[in-house]
Formats: C-alpha cells, sequence, structure tokens
C-alpha cells in the first residue's frame, strides 16, 4: 500500500527550487564590497577576480557584481527626528486619577507577591515564583516573557512586602486626547490610534503595603505615588520601577520600513545561478487593524519598546525610491538576467512584498487588502535612557504612536541607544502571536503555547529563529502501523538586526507499530543499525550466519501442532509435548552455541567507529553495537509459531536519528549520491534476504535481486543528485569572498529571480534555501523509490544514516512490547532503549532536546 504524505508544517518559501535548474553554478568574480550607489553601473563593475572557480567548473563564463549596496547608517534623519511626538499629557493623567474607577475596569485587578497569601478574606495574592518557574520550564529562561517576569521578582525581592498588580481598563474617548500623529510622510498618512470609543490599557506595576487601596482603584493610587499613570517624559520612563509595563491597544495604524540596512545580492536563475549586483533596498509600509504598543521599564536605565499588529490590513506598501524617512532609495537600473534584461524597481517591489505577505502568511495579510484576525510583534526594542537624546526620545514617543521608522534607522548605527531585538521580516514570536496583546501578562502562563512554524528565542541580546518543516509519512495494513517523520530544522540568529550565524540540522524518526510483530520485521531495523555500526560486511558476512541459523533453529526444533491428519484424541498430548520442548529449548546446545560464534566473530568489528565515536561522556558506538548484538541474538532466539502472524508481540519500534550541521554536510556533499546507492543496497540486502536460507543460497539470490533493482536504485540516486547539485549552487555562492575579503556566508540574503518569469522574484537567506532543500531530500528520494517491494521510508532513511558517522549524530533508540499482552511475554525482557550523543554542531534551543522527545509510547 502506497504511503500517503502529509505536510504538518509548511515553509513559506519552499517553491523556490522549483525554478532552479540543476546544473553547476558557472561564476568567476564577485564585486567590491565597499559602500556607495552613485555612478554609473558600469563604474562599479568589479574586475574579474582569480581563483574563484576551480579548473573545468566556470567553462569560460564571467558574473560580475555590480556594487550599489548602502548600509544606511549615514543616512540623514531630520525628518523623522522633527515630526515632534508626545507622550502622556498631566491632563489625561489627571482625568485617568480622578475618573471612578469601576467606570474603567475591564477585569478585577490581580495581584502577585514573593508568596501566596489573602488580604481581608477576599484579595488574593498569587505567588510571582511559581509563576516564573512555570514560565522557565515552558518557554525557557531567556524567552522575553520569562526576561520581564525576572524583572518583577527582582523588584519584589528589593521591595519587602510589594506586590505587582494587574489592571485592565478602559480610555474612553471623552478624555479628549490626541494618540495619533502626522508621519510627516504623504504616504503614510497618520499613525497611531484613530479617534474611537474607548482604548484598552493594561498597567502592571508594583505596589508596596497599599494592596487594599490598589484594589479598590489602582490608577488614583498609582497617580499619588508616582505623579502620573501614563509616562509624560523621559524622567517619568525612568521612574517606573523595573518590570513595569504599560499597554494600550486599539484600533490603529503603523508605519514602519523594511529592509533597513540589509543588503540584497541579485541573483539570476536559469540554468545555473549568476550573481549580478550587491545593492540596498527597502520598502514603506503601513498596516491597520488591532495596533497595540507596550513600554516595559528594564534594569538600570534600559526601557523595552514593543508594537504589534492584529486584524491587520495591508494599508500601503512601496519600494523606496528616494532616500527619506529613514530608508535608501532603490538605485534605478536594468538587471541583466543573462537573457533578458529586467527592471529592478519591478523586481525588488514584487521580491519585497512576497516576503512581508510570506511573513504574514500565517495571519493572511495579502497584499490585496486582505484581512485575518490574529495578533503578532512587529518590532521590539530596547533604549538605553542614559543615551538619550532628541532622536532617542523622539523614536520612543514615535514609537508609542504607531511609528517606528526612527527607532529602526536608529538600531542600524551603532553606539545610538537603541537596539532591535525583534524585527517582522527576520523574527517570529509565538508566544506573543498566541496570548495576543496580553503576552505579558501575569494571568496567562495556565494556558498552552500552539505549535508554530517557527519559533522565536532571545538571549543576551541575541535573537535566534527556528524555521522548521516536518514530514509525516505512514500508512498501515490491518494492525500494522509504519512510517518515518522527517523534520527540518534551520537556526538563524542575529545580532543588532544582522543574521551573524545559521545552522542546519535534520531530524529522521523510522517506527513501526504492529499488534502481532514477527522476529522478521524487528530485526530488519535491528540489522539496519547493526550494519551501520558494525559495516556491511561484518555482519552480513561474519555475524549474521549463526545469528541466523538460530533464528531458524529455535522455530524448527519444536513442531506447532497443526491439523495433519492424527486422530483429534491426541491434540491434547501434541500441544502438552509442544509446550515442553519450547520451554526446554535454552537448555539445547545450539541455544548457547549459535550465539557464542556471532559474539566472536563479532569482535573484529566491535571498533568500526572507533575514529569517529560518538561523545566521550556518552555510550561509545561500540557499547551501542554491543547492545544492539544483544538484541538481534536475543530476538533471534525466540521461539516463533507458525501462526505468529495472529500469535506475535504488541509492540512498537522506533529509531530516531538527529543529523547535525557535520552530518548534514555530508548527506550534501557531492559525492552524497553515489555513497547513498551502496549503502541503500547494503540496507536493502539484510531487508530482503529470507533468514532461513543457507549463506550461499541467500548471498545468491540477493545478488540477482539486487541486479533486478539497479535501474530503480539509480533513479533514486539520480533524484537526489538533483537536489545535491542545487544545494551545491548555494554552497559555492556562500563561500565566495567579495574583493575585501569579506566572505559572502550562510546569512546573505539572495534575491532570486527567474530569468524566464522576473515577476516570481523572491528573497531569502541561504542558509533557509539549503534548510528547504533538506528538507524536500527525504521526502522526493521516498517518492522515487516505489518498486522495491520494501518499506520505503525504512530503507531511505536507514540508507541516509549509513552516510555519516556517529560523531556528527544524536540517536535514540526506543523498543517497547507490550506489558498487557501475553504473547508479548517472552520479548518483554528486550525492552531497548539505547541514546547516544557525537560531538557535531546541533540547534539547541531547550523544546528540541532529543531525550525528551516522542520515543515509542
Amino acid at each position: 500500500m502506497k504511503n500517503t504524505l502529509k505536510k504538518k508544517f509548511k515553509n513559506t518559501l519552499q517553491n523556490s527550487f522549483q525554478m532552479i535548474a540543476l546544473s553547476a553554478l558557472l561564476m568567476s568574480a564577485c564585486a567590491d564590497a565597499t559602500d556607495g550607489t552613485s555612478g554609473d553601473p558600469s563604474a562599479n563593475q568589479a574586475s574579474p577576480q582569480a581563483g574563484i572557480c576551480e579548473p573545468g567548473k566556470c567553462d569560460g563564463v564571467v558574473s560580475t557584481i555590480k556594487n550599489y549596496y548602502s548600509d544606511m547608517r549615514s543616512l540623514n534623519l531630520d525628518d523623522l527626528t522633527q515630526i515632534g511626538a508626545k507622550l502622556a499629557t498631566k491632563e489625561i493623567n489627571q482625568a485617568l486619577s480622578s475618573m471612578p474607577y469601576a467606570n474603567l475596569q475591564l477585569s478585577p485587578t490581580s495581584f502577585y507577591g514573593m508568596q501566596k497569601r489573602q488580604v481581608f478574606n477576599e484579595v488574593m495574592v498569587e505567588d510571582i515564583n511559581q509563576l516564573q518557574t512555570a514560565l522557565t520550564q515552558r518557554l525557557g529562561e531567556e524567552s522575553f516573557i520569562s526576561l520581564v517576569n525576572r524583572l518583577r521578582v527582582n523588584t519584589l525581592n528589593r521591595l519587602s512586602d510589594a506586590v505587582f498588580a494587574e489592571s485592565s481598563f478602559k480610555i474612553s474617548s471623552t478624555f479628549q486626547h490626541n494618540w495619533s500623529l502626522a508621519s510627516g510622510d504623504s504616504i503614510l498618512g497618520e499613525l497611531g490610534f484613530i479617534a474611537n470609543p474607548s482604548l484598552e490599557a493594561q498597567v502592571i506595576a508594583p505596589y508596596q503595603d497599599q494592596v487594599e487601596a490598589v484594589w479598590q482603584n489602582p490608577l488614583s493610587t498609582m497617580y499619588v505615588a508616582k505623579g502620573f499613570i501614563l509616562p509624560t517624559s523621559d524622567e517619568d520612563l525612568l521612574a517606573l520601577e523595573p518590570g513595569t509595563s504599560i499597554a494600550l491597544r486599539g484600533s490603529g495604524s503603523i508605519g514602519f520600513n523594511l529592509g533597513v540596512g540589509q543588503p540584497l545580492i541579485a541573483t539570476a536563475v536559469g540554468d545555473f545561478l549568476t550573481l549580478s549586483a550587491k545593492l540596498s533596498a527597502g520598502a514603506r509600509v503601513s498596516l491597520s487593524g488591532d495596533l497595540d504598543v507596550q513600554v516595559i521599564r528594564g534594569e538600570g536605565t534600559d526601557v523595552y519598546l514593543e508594537v504589534g499588529m492584529g486584524n491587520q490590513k495591508l494599508k500601503h506598501f512601496s519600494v523606496a525610491l528616494t532616500s527619506g524617512w529613514g530608508i535608501e532609495g532603490l538605485p534605478n537600473f536594468e538587471l541583466n538576467l543573462g537573457i533578458a534584461k529586467a527592471n529592478l524597481t519591478d523586481i525588488v517591489t514584487k521580491a519585497l512584498q512576497k516576503q512581508l505577505n510570506d511573513r504574514l502568511s500565517l495571519f493572511d495579510a495579502q497584499a490585496n487588502g486582505g484581512t485575518q484576525s490574529g495578533r503578532f510583534s512587529v518590532a521590539r526594542f530596547k533604549f538605553d535612557l542614559s543615551k538619550a537624546g532628541e532622536a532617542l526620545s523622539q523614536a520612543i514617543k514615535q514609537g508609542l504612536r504607531g511609528d517606528i521608522r526612527l527607532a529602526q534607522a536608529l538600531a542600524n548605527r551603532p553606539n545610538s541607544g537603541v537596539e532591535q531585538l525583534l524585527d517582522l521580516s527576520k523574527n517570529y514570536e509565538s508566544e506573543s502571536s498566541y496570548l495576543g496583546f496580553r503576552f505579558l501578562s501575569m494571568r496567562f502562563f495556565s494556558q498552552e503555547a500552539q505549535d508554530q512554524g517557527m519559533i522565536q528565542i532571545s538571549q543576551d541580546g541575541e535573537n535566534q529563529t527556528l524555521l522548521f518543516e516536518e514530514i509525516d509519512e505512514r500508512g498501515g495494513f490491518f494492525f500494522t502501523e509504519r512510517g518515518a517523520k522527517w523534520r527540518q530544522l534551520t537556526s538563524l540568529k542575529t545580532s543588532q538586526n544582522q543574521i551573524v550565524s545559521s545552522q542546519n540540522n535534520a531530524r529522521l524518526v523510522i517506527l513501526e507499530s504492529d499488534r502481532f510483530l514477527s522476529k522478521d520485521q524487528m530485526l530488519d531495523h535491528v540489522d539496519a543499525l547493526l550494519i551501520y555500526f558494525m559495516g556491511f560486511d561484518g555482519l552480513y558476512e561474519a555475524v549474521g550466519p549463526s545469528a541466523d541459523m538460530l533464528f531458524t533453529w529455535v522455530d524448527d526444533v519444536c513442531t506447532y501442532p497443526t491439523s495433519n491428519g492424527r486422530n483429534a484424541g491426541n491434540d491434547a498430548q501434541l500441544r502438552a509435548e509442544y509446550e515442553e520442548c519450547v520451554a526446554n529449548i535454552s537448555n539445547l546446545p545450539p541455544f548457547s552455541d549459535l550465539p557464542n560464534a556471532s559474539r566472536l566473530a563479532a569482535e573484529a568489528f566491535l571498533n568500526h567507529w572507533i575514529d569517529f565515536d560518538f561523545a566521550y561522556e556518552f555510550t561509545s558506538a561500540s557499547e551501542v553495537s554491543k547492545q544492539l548484538l544483544a538484541l538481534k541474538l536475543g530476538l533471534s532466539g525466540i521461539h516463533e509459531p507458525s501462526n505468529v502472524a495472529l500469535t506475535g508481540p504488541k509492540g512498537t519500534l522506533v529509531s530516531e536519528i538527529r543529523f547535525s550541521q557535520q552530518a548534514i554536510d555530508q548527506l550534501m556533499a557531492l559525492d552524497a549520491p553515489i555513497k547513498f546507492e551502496q549503502a541503500l543496497q547494503q540496507v536493502l540486502t539484510m531487508m530482503r534476504s529470507d533468514r532461513t536460507l543457507g549463506m550461499n543460497e541467500k548471498r545468491s539470490k540477493m545478488q540477482s535481486f539486487i541486479s533486478s533493482k539497479s535501474s530503480a536504485i539509480k533513479n533514486i540516486s539520480k533524484v537526489y543528485q538533483q537536489i545535491v547539485n542545487q544545494y551545491e549552487q548555494y554552497e559555492r555562492i556562500s563561500n565566495l569572498k567579495f574583493l575585501d575579503q569579506s566572505q559572502i556566508g550562510d546569512e546573505a540574503q539572495l534575491l532570486l529571480v527567474p530569468q524566464k518569469d522576473p515577476s516570481k522574484a523572491q528573497i531569502a537567506p541561504i542558509a533557509v534555501l539549503k534548510g528547504n532543500l533538506i528538507g524536500q531530500l527525504f521526502t522526493q528520494i521516498v517518492n522515487a523509490s516505489s518498486g522495491l517491494r520494501e518499506p520505503d521510508q525504512f530503507l531511505m532513511g536507514y540508507a541516509l544514516l549509513m552516510l555519516t558517522n556517529p560523531s556528527q549524530i544524536e540517536m535514540l533508540v526506543n523498543y517497547h512490547f507490550d506489558e498487557s499482552d501475553e504473547d508479548a511475554i517472552p520479548y518483554q525482557k528486550w525492552n531497548t532503549s539505547i541514546y547516544s550523543r557525537g560531538i557535531g554542531s546541533v540547534i539547541d534551543a531547550g523544546r528540541f532536546n532529543l531525550e525528551s522527545l516522542l520515543g515509542a509510547r
């Protein structure tokens, strides 16, 4: 039965590779990396650089990169700093403090302190330490939500008997306060909150020894204590205690720039990839919908600003053709695509527009103005008020009005006092998306986070974005379920708004679950792992013969009673004779002699991976080999009745492998498809071999069988080679250097422009493009493997494992037999759990610890 494919997580860039032809990359030059966008295109053209192409690789084709890149750090920002936004006014604060709180309250005020307690038999103070523990366990120590709550814990440690109170209330339009601003840019228009019946506000702040007063009127209490409720100046922001957060939410618009300081490398996509230009390009964007802004007081002189949007509608999108408002104008020239020329403005407009739509795809914000509910974080900044000047002060004020362009521009400049922690064009935060604008609420921690296709983690000023796609391919027949999962995981780390490192991993899970397992089924998995650890010749030629003799002997030595013409009255006696034979099998010499012969033969192959072993602190490859051999001999030595199809044990077999970056390098190497052919033949030989045959007959039949499947194996290898060729093109680009000797690297953003249809141009980091190919690998070769007459996912998965070594992988083997099944009793002693890990670079993000993954349940 052919297995069906189910894509659980969709990577928005996965279709880009359909446009890329499969021949090798032909390149021989790169561009000068100095900044500058002026002048005739030919004036900036780089001279061909020797040594880029290997002999015979370029075939005389020369490709040059014209340099039009500016990092936008020197852009004049007077137009933004002179907008003149303000914080709240004394009048609005006085009005809020004097209004009866019962008229404003949206939900009862809640309290958190250093320990749980009750006040006046009514007000319950929850334990903030319990909240912090829950946050750390679920989101990790370095998530932004955990960081903010840790600020609150530290504040309560410093302020004896204080509590944090969380109050939600509305701000009516009757207060007559202007919450918007003119952007100064006619195409974006008015930004911020629009006039509507009310805004929703949330204030989380510490109060000392005033629980009852805060419960009755938190706004009046805060006003008396601080002199304000909503900050009116930088001094007010500094007067807030660390962990204090103030949030506003209502209908409005946000304005931002897409692509600030992000270099694009234009790449023509045809019969081969050709680099054309390095350029700076950006777009002016505004979204309308449910706008929320949040200011959070940090430690020292730090203040955080978070801006989010929900129910969004794309209000404006245009590529910047002239400089101003925090963004550089796009250079005006035609892009040479080899066989045609195309207008750069049109290409970049569509590519940046697609990049924005891809980023918002979980919320369906389309360029045609479609809408969809759902909240996402557009940007997050950290401001150091010790470096406060007019520009930084204006950036905060404008950000609180939904205009983050000045903050973006300052974050692109070193020592400005502004750091962008989250950028919509690069990052995604699942927690704030799931929890909405109340993601910093102290009430939410009992909720469960949803799975997403991206995960965002912050740590020590560095952001890590995890993009993953999982392919789950399963099938079944009556009592059997078998299948495999392949997860591709890409990690992109950014610092100061630039990608600084990237990494790709993959995870393979091979699963077989059956109500009536047979020894043959189980040993297919064990043998596939053993040829990896001991080598094919070691297992098939040396260890296997004795083990297979044991496999056959224990089944044949005792005859299962069947309807064979004997007197029916003797059935009970036949049954008793059979059961006595089975009970005494272990006392017969072959039961120990044959396993001993296998163990003795195995000694010469246990150090197969001695030079590429697992890490020293984990189980060695030699020890894993011994455990798997013990499992093979143990299963082989169990007598299996002839009617095993209805009496075999109930169990689940799981082999799980995580491929490090080094393992990925092996899987995507140019010679990997050739090695894969041999590995596939070896795994197929183990799975197709009849374990009841003698070695000579078995060897002869398998040689004939493999020969008959050579064409099918070649077809699989051809598909593999096509993916590797595509991967190699990106690898070559990544390894190229500009004339200043800086390497392009996997973090570079490629502007992919198909020669046949430039309107389908798109932007992606090389690491993501590589990751997409890794994600396709398993599915493509599985789809190409029909006709091999064995479970294709198992064959492809174990053959891929054969291309790596233990130092490059993380492995979990989990075989479990159901304790409630009487037929499983002889097998239960062979319940197996093996874990080990190499020294390869694996993506660690807390949530992807292989030891805590599903395994067999």
